[in-house]
């Protein structure tokens, strides 16, 4: 079909659409809210189902809700490990687990702020904590020069 053909059999459908999507009422911002709404998925259930206690499980929670770009339920369990306060060797234990790379990404992400920003923040310190600990270097030193098991 020659291009000028396609246009005069095509055309009066492609401006009858552009005019009924110009004459559609506007959406209400609740409504669009619910058009954005992610879509429930199995994936999502399941790790519900785990009911996560632990301020570990709680952040591994939340990372994965946040890959599955849930970041409203990823925001909640980044509160409840806040809202558990958990001690310097827990939060560098966490960092040790996790690495503190993975707190920082989610920490850059504004739509799990303030709670990732804490969280990222109160981490990263605890791991320096314990990686500047004398007691701590003084104790892997001498772990060196002791003879190891055969």
């Amino acid at each position: 079909m020659k291009p000028y053909l396609t246009i005069l059999a095509f055309g009066p459908l492609l401006f009858a659409g552009i005019r009924a999507a110009a004459s559609e009422p506007p959406i209400s911002p609740a409504h669009r809210r619910a058009l954005d709404a992610p879509l429930p998925s199995r994936e999502v259930d399941a790790l519900l189902q785990t009911k996560p206690t632990t301020a570990a499980e709680c952040f591994q929670a939340a990372k994965i809700l946040a890959e599955l770009d849930r970041p409203e339920l990823a925001k909640d369990f980044l509160a409840r490990i806040l809202e558990m306060e958990p001690n310097r060797e827990q939060l560098a234990e966490m960092a040790n687990r996790f690495g503190s790379s993975v707190f920082l990404d989610l920490a850059a992400r504004p739509e799990l702020n303030p709670e990732a920003e804490q969280l990222a923040e109160a981490v990263v310190a605890a791991a320096r904590h314990v990686r500047r600990d004398t007691g701590r270097i003084e104790q892997l030193i001498g772990q060196l020069g002791a003879p190891s098991p055969a």
